[in-house]
């Protein structure tokens, strides 16, 4: 379905020059004052490393973050309400951004992803603003794909290649309200009924608005809507030109719900969990793909523990990120563009 034009042609870092760029922690830029977060800040770092990781500012709440957004987005904010792809109905928006404030324990790692890359069209660039740190854990690790590149053909190369042609297919359930125990346990993986997220909607108008954006809509016999797309795993930067592996396969994978205690959802099959992430050709990876990408990321992660008022704008195409368990209230807000 996709091509797999490009697929052998590695992006422009050559191999002797990974050790220079990637470390086990960010580089980080101390500033003084919101002023001293200017575009060449912003923009050398990216071009160089494919992120800039600042602190000092005192980010700490949206309307700050709305300030900086002409310089870390000098062309646009991304229209996360466009068409195409799955959609996050309730996600709330605050200033332009969008807030996660987190008060109780989240006790689980979320996988390696690159933002909304379940969408058609995905924002080049994201930022996170962390307003105040949990009380343990929650780091942010960063990946340099251009790196991990090399590792992605030795290691997995027949896999690079299926993914490439075949692409990702993303699955999304949402509950029936009236069934409460499942709606319950969703609610845990951050996953609302269906009728929270189409309000005052009928079943045929929830299939037709889903539908328009270029996504699959299925009824379950439980009531539950299954709802998916099938996207690209591979990504053209819109600068460079180079052809990424950019996609959410592992964050989306239905193995990530292993990690809640007593195995909640053991008795789900993979597809009809919360969210799911198949090959395009409905083939899903096996726990030794699914676990061999989770290491090798993990190689190459650069993390850092925040500090209140810190922000990290990221090329969204080139860098993925993750999230390490946390303990306590955590306080955070995303905005995204170009």
């Amino acid at each position: 379905m996709f091509s797999s034009f490009w697929f052998l042609k590695p992006p422009s870092l050559h191999k002797y020059t990974q050790n220079k760029i990637n470390t086990s922690s960010p580089h980080i830029d101390q500033v003084s004052s919101l002023s001293d977060i200017t575009p060449f800040l912003v923009e050398s770092r990216l071009k160089k490393q494919g992120y800039a990781f600042i602190r000092g500012a005192g980010i700490t709440n949206s309307e700050k973050l709305k300030l900086l957004h002409p310089v870390l987005f000098p062309k646009s904010i991304f229209d996360y309400h466009q068409q195409g792809g799955i959609y996050h109905g309730t996600r709330k928006e605050v200033f332009g951004v969008y807030e996660f404030f987190n008060v109780k324990t989240r006790f689980w790692n979320m996988a390696v992803h690159h933002d909304l890359s379940y969408r058609l069209v995905i924002p080049s660039r994201g930022c996170i603003a962390h307003y105040h740190k949990a009380e343990e854990g929650g780091n942010t690790p960063l990946y340099d794909n251009r790196v991990l590149w090399y590792d992605f053909m030795n290691l997995y190369y027949d896999l690079m290649l299926e993914l490439s042609q075949e692409g990702i297919i993303y699955i999304k359930n949402l509950p029936d309200e009236k069934n409460q125990v499942k709606t319950l346990l969703w609610r845990e993986a951050d996953i609302t009924p269906w009728q929270e997220n189409y309000p005052n909607m009928t079943p045929s108008q929830i299939t037709s608005t889903i539908e328009q954006r270029g996504e699959t809509a299925q009824w379950q016999d439980d009531g539950t809507l299954r709802v998916s797309c099938h996207m690209p795993a591979f990504r053209v930067h819109p600068i460079t030109g180079e052809r990424f592996y950019c996609n959410q396969i592992l964050s989306w994978d239905a193995r990530n719900f292993w990690q809640w205690p007593g195995q909640p959802f053991e008795k789900y099959a993979f597809i009809d969990r919360p969210t799911h992430a198949q090959i395009g050709n409905g083939r899903d990876l096996t726990d030794e793909e699914y676990l061999g990408l989770l290491e090798l990321h993990n190689r190459y992660a650069m993390s850092t523990p925040w500090e209140n008022g810190d922000i990290v704008v990221w090329d969204n195409i080139r860098i993925s990120h993750s999230r390490d368990p946390y303990k306590g209230e955590r306080r955070l807000a995303i905005s995204w563009g170009d």
